[in-house]
């Protein structure tokens, strides 16, 4: 039995090792993917996807690392991310791929979640007006606003995102607050992002950027200077662009420039 087990393991691994050298040419790329050549030819242009290499007469040949690709961009696609955005999420030089893809399927587990209530408003519509009935207009109103969510909210987000713990960790930061304390904390907030928006073309390292690195740092730290923790994970998603575009906040703009001034701000201060 242990024997068998051994061939097993060894077969499995060696089906692996073929698969992570196997390359395709575009065509069967296409078919493998399900998308057309002429997609793949677009995503190449904008550099979205590149072949991973190419044979000695030029045909573009795509390998494991490239349908990793695809998928993500397929789910980011869907989750309402334009092609512009994926780029500039998937190429960034600190973007973890498994823990995005991790989110990304919590994320789409909320979005069937959605789009199963949606289809079931939609067939109790459909036998109320089947059967002459009054339309329960109620019904109507909710499935037109699913319809109309194509993103995630921030809460369902931080509920993909965030382990229980830490959950329950910013829940208990959020009790510390009035509702008065935390509507001003969004303004204050909205006001920072319009303060650094003026400044994103300039110097990260002039005055003005260590200036404003340092109020951005100390707004930061008014809810999250006691849990360091979960102040490096919220601003690692911030930095690498994982949280969703339907929160206001978000400027990939202002968060570059931001971080860059981080950066220039605590070499200058350590």
């Amino acid at each position: 039995m242990v024997y068998t087990a051994s061939i097993a393991c060894v077969q499995i691994g060696g089906f692996m090792d073929q698969m992570r050298n196997k390359h395709w040419k575009v065509k069967a790329f296409a078919e493998l993917t399900g998308l057309t050549v002429r997609t793949l030819h677009h995503y190449e242009e904008i550099g979205l996807l590149k072949p991973s290499a190419k044979t000695a007469s030029n045909y573009r040949l795509y390998g494991m690392q490239d349908v990793l690709r695809i998928q993500q961009i397929s789910v980011l696609k869907f989750l309402g991310y334009s092609l512009q955005e994926i780029k500039q999420q998937l190429d960034r030089h600190d973007y973890d791929a498994t823990e995005s893809l991790r989110v990304q399927g919590h994320m789409l587990d909320k979005k069937a979640e959605q789009l199963h209530r949606a289809a079931r408003l939609s067939r109790m519509l459909a036998r109320q007006i089947s059967v002459g009935a009054e339309i329960d207009w109620d019904t109507a109103k909710k499935l037109m606003e699913l319809m109309q969510i194509d993103q995630l909210d921030m809460q369902a987000w931080l509920e993909c995102y965030l382990t229980e713990d830490e959950q329950k960790t910013l829940e208990s930061i959020r009790n510390r607050f009035t509702a008065a304390q935390l509507k001003q904390y969004e303004q204050d907030w909205k006001l920072m992002h319009q303060k650094v928006r003026q400044h994103v073309n300039e110097d990260p390292a002039s005055e003005i950027g260590l200036q404003l690195a340092q109020e951005w740092w100390a707004l930061v730290n008014s809810v999250y200077g006691d849990y360091p923790e979960l102040r490096r994970k919220m601003g690692q998603a911030y930095h690498t662009g994982m949280v969703p575009r339907s929160n206001s906040n978000y400027d990939e703009k202002v968060v570059d420039f931001i971080f860059a001034a981080f950066r220039h701000w605590k070499h200058k201060i350590m």
